[in-house]
């Protein structure tokens, strides 16, 4: 896998990634009512922990996302940057 193949799939990963931890946060959150004593407190500390670090990983990897698709050079998609120019004088009109 080439360099900038592993610069977008990064993104999507920390997407992913935070997205799971947000949504496991949840799930523990829906069974906090089933546990009681020091198993309730361990679970209530995990899940803020999951919420928390899953959160800060998600709008991490949408900053990096942000970066790395929208701040693209001209010619990342396989275009020259002749067809980056037309394209751009297009849109001028």
């Amino acid at each position: 896998m080439d360099n900038e193949s592993r610069e977008k799939l990064r993104p999507v990963l920390y997407l992913a990634a935070g997205a799971y931890l947000v949504y496991l946060a949840f799930k523990m959150y829906g069974g906090l009512g089933q546990m009681a004593g020091t198993e309730h407190t361990v679970s209530m500390i995990a899940m803020v922990v999951f919420g928390v670090f899953g959160a800060a990983t998600f709008i991490f990897g949408l900053l990096v996302a942000k970066k790395v698709f929208l701040d693209q050079k001209p010619g990342a998609f396989g275009e020259t940057p002749e067809e980056t120019e037309e394209s751009e004088q297009e849109e001028e009109k």
